[in-house]
């Protein structure tokens, strides 16, 4: 499977009480299979959706079509910084 996060940026400074997650993925032949994206920092599962929406640069760049689900958005919390 091929994933990339959007957002955070590598070396960006962010709240991790509120980090916004974004990014694309694409499982292949197995991507209708995809139930979830989950984050896990430090063992711990800090967000997760189950909400893929239409991401017309990513399908275009990888030849899908044009209605394939490859964002995704996570409002992640990562109770550890508390």
């Amino acid at each position: 499977m091929h994933a990339v996060l959007d957002t955070p940026v590598a070396d960006a400074l962010c709240d991790p009480l509120a980090l916004r997650i974004e990014g694309w993925l694409h499982g292949g032949a197995d991507h209708v299979h995809i139930a979830a994206v989950e984050v896990h920092a430090g063992g711990q599962l800090i967000g997760a959706t189950r909400a893929l929406a239409v991401r017309p640069d990513v399908n275009a760049a990888l030849t899908l079509p044009s209605d394939t689900r490859t964002g995704f958005q996570i409002d992640a919390h990562c109770a550890a910084a508390e």
